[in-house]
């Protein structure tokens, strides 16, 4: 198998260190998934000037991933 077929896990249940670790394609969105929820988390009830934007950018540092 290689790291571009979709293996079917669940990703939901792995930890933040067993994720960021893995490579696989399939893992991607997930971590897509928990930086969105990470930067939502951190917005809230911040002013505007110290919110995070959610874009390609800061999804791309924060996972390595290319969304």
């Amino acid at each position: 198998m290689t790291d571009d077929e979709p293996t079917g896990f669940d990703w939901r249940n792995v930890s933040n260190d067993e994720l960021n670790g893995d490579r696989r394609r399939d893992a991607y969105a997930e971590k897509l998934r928990r930086s969105v929820a990470a930067i939502q988390e951190y917005n809230a009830g911040r002013e505007l000037a110290e919110q995070y934007a959610i874009n390609s950018s800061s999804l791309r540092q924060m996972t390595k991933v290319k969304p």
